[in-house]
């Protein structure tokens, strides 16, 4: 119980975090918390809408970007797996406004890199004349802002990846004793007859 209560403070600590991050992006302007004046924030900021998930599973990627620059900017925020583009979404932003942009994302198991980068940039400058942005201009930081997950499977649904389960199948057999007897560790009846392995 007391592990769940970390947790829990854990996930609302980053949840204000986040929070404050984008709080201080809309209010504070061109401030130091802002690493360019078009971009993302915080520098590092790809997150996702859960803690805790494994494949196949429902995720939201986040990631939060800013205008302090231009009367208007508008444009996609690409959203990248292992350097494949998973989708993308339009945003438009005032002058001296953030915002958190979300997509869905279903992960695989494996290895994931996700990042996020400005496509496609229109600006209105204070003159009224239209700018067309660089890559250089709407990624200052670097092409993209990412972060890495490993992405395991949970067979039997205990919120415990199967890398780090001793019995992955949850049939009272442990993955190494399934194996040793030639039975699937990965399914709870192997031989279909309704009856657990164990």
């Amino acid at each position: 119980m007391r592990c769940k209560k970390k947790f829990d403070i854990l996930i609302l600590m980053k949840g204000m975090y986040y929070f404050l991050v984008v709080l201080c992006a809309l209010f504070v302007g061109t401030s130091s918390v802002m690493a360019a004046p078009v971009g993302f924030v915080p520098p590092s900021g790809v997150w996702f809408s859960e803690d805790l998930f494994f494949a196949g599973d429902q995720v939201k990627l986040h990631t939060v970007v800013v205008n302090s620059s231009y009367q208007t900017l508008s444009g996609d925020i690409g959203f990248y797996d292992n350097g494949v583009l998973v989708g993308a979404v339009a945003v438009s932003l005032d002058f001296e406004s953030a915002r958190q942009v979300s997509m869905p994302w279903e992960p695989t198991v494996g290895d994931h890199d996700i990042s996020a980068s400005f496509l496609n940039g229109q600006a209105v400058d204070f003159d009224g004349s239209t700018v067309s942005l660089s890559d250089a201009q709407l990624n200052p930081t670097g092409n993209a802002v990412q972060t890495s997950y490993y992405v395991d499977t949970d067979t039997d649904g205990d919120d415990i990846g199967d890398d780090s389960d001793d019995d992955d199948d949850n049939d009272g057999l442990s993955d190494n004793k399934e194996d040793e007897i030639g039975s699937n560790s990965k399914m709870a009846d192997t031989d279909g007859d309704n009856l657990d392995d164990k």
